[in-house]
């Protein structure tokens, strides 16, 4: 009866690839994807946040947005001075449109609870 050493080896070899292709290149990919998500986050949290907006006593957001007289005067908020643009449109009952949420002054004023 004869050793195989070089079958031995051979097949030692087999399994330990087999081994690293299905342990190891899975958690290569995973340390790849988390490297890659970790470094967009830091960017994210390194990015400066925009410079709030703020509005002066009798200043209306159209202002500083720099909203045409027509659009202004079809505004609720034109009729309602007294209150920030968003409030005039909750009151009225006509709710937040889409331009609110990535408008400046919006975003530097509005409670937390109202943002999106």
């Amino acid at each position: 009866m004869s050793i195989d050493i070089f079958g031995i080896l051979r097949d030692v070899f087999v399994i330990g690839y087999m081994f690293v292709l299905r342990i190891g290149v899975p958690i290569l990919i995973t340390l790849m994807i988390g490297a890659w998500l970790r470094r967009l986050l830091e960017e994210h949290e390194t990015k400066p946040a925009a410079a709030p907006v703020a509005l002066k006593a009798g200043q209306h957001c159209w202002d500083v947005t720099h909203t045409p007289d027509a659009e202004q005067l079809k505004a609720v908020a034109a009729r309602r001075p007294d209150l920030p643009c968003w409030l005039a449109l909750q009151t009225s009952g006509a709710g937040l449109s889409e331009t609110c949420y990535a408008c400046p002054v919006f975003t530097a004023h509005a409670p937390v609870s109202v943002q999106a």
